[in-house]
């Protein structure tokens, strides 16, 4: 009976000890997966622009530029008030005709974008026959034309979806207007989303040092190191922590011939030395689990064996 209990202690001890290790890695690999995603705004048109001293317009017929940074857009049939009173906001419809008003970006985004959202801060709802977004990889939107019909139209933050995010694009907001009165609709912000896979900037980073320019170090240690290291200086906060946690062996690999350069360099001379910062508490956490893990289960199998040997 004493003989029966312990095998059946022992079989639990080891499944609790399996399943506490497969569970411990699965939530590493949940937490790199839930943090290799993550939506960023990219560009955002807001009002008045950078080019308000030069784009001042009232009317509800015609055209004007806005400027954010390096980004034109050509806004049509909307009144900007020539910024007048306060006005940060663009408004379109009109009491002379109906009217369908535009905003489209003037050079093509290269990023592709998986949304955009515009705030309304005041709308004649039913005066707005429609409203959708244009998506084409030409400024005649006739190649690769996406259309999105927008939700449902009222004051607040209209969201359009894109099915299919395209680089090297451009977006048209578009709104139908009735012949009512003037400023049916105010638009004050459009912000433009994309996503960005930390993951797969990580592992483009790992292929570098251990296939590509990683790969053609020797005679040449210090001036590989120093473009290995701007590569890392310029990818995401979340790519640095893919790439200096993941145990993936891409990574791992990686890693180890990144510190051996800067363990070369820094031994030899050459140019200055920034080492990256992988003191990081879950990759140390994860390794000491695994290595318990094992050598506690060994231990365990062992004992078990020597008991069933002996009975």
């Amino acid at each position: 009976m004493k003989r029966c209990f312990r095998r059946m202690t022992t079989f639990c001890a080891v499944v609790a000890l399996t399943l506490g290790i497969g569970l411990s890695l699965s939530n590493k690999s949940e937490i790199l997966s839930t943090r290799a995603l993550e939506e960023l705004t990219v560009k955002t048109l807001a009002f008045p622009d950078d080019n308000k001293d030069n784009n001042k317009f009232s009317g509800y017929s015609g055209s004007f530029t806005s400027i954010i940074g390096e980004d034109s857009w050509l806004i049509t049939n909307f009144n900007n008030n020539s910024w007048n009173n306060d006005w940060n906001f663009i408004r379109c419809g009109s009491k002379s005709a109906a009217s369908v008003a535009t905003i489209v970006n003037v050079n093509p985004f290269t990023v592709s974008i998986t949304k955009v959202s515009v705030t309304i801060p005041t709308v004649s709802a039913d005066k707005i026959n429609s409203t959708k977004l244009l998506v084409a990889t030409d400024a005649n939107f006739t190649t690769n034309l996406q259309t999105i019909n927008g939700p449902e139209i009222k004051t607040g933050i209209m969201t359009y979806v894109i099915p299919t995010p395209t680089p090297n694009a451009f977006y048209k907001l578009s709104y139908d207007c009735q012949k009512d009165k003037n400023g049916l609709l105010t638009v004050s912000e459009i912000n433009y989303f994309t996503e960005v896979n930390y993951e797969y900037e990580a592992l483009e980073f790992a292929n570098s040092v251990n296939a590509g320019i990683g790969s053609t170090a020797e005679g040449n240690c210090a001036t590989t190191l120093t473009t290995l290291q701007n590569e890392y200086s310029s990818l995401s906060e979340g790519a640095k922590e893919v790439f200096d946690t993941s145990m993936d062996q891409d990574f791992v690999d990686a890693r180890a011939r990144m510190s051996y350069l800067e363990s070369w360099v820094g031994t030899h001379g050459g140019e200055t030395v920034v080492t990256r910062n992988t003191n990081n508490s879950s990759s140390n956490n994860v390794i000491a689990i695994v290595s318990i893990g094992t050598l506690s289960l060994t231990s365990i199998l062992g004992f078990y064996f020597i008991n069933k040997k002996r009975a």
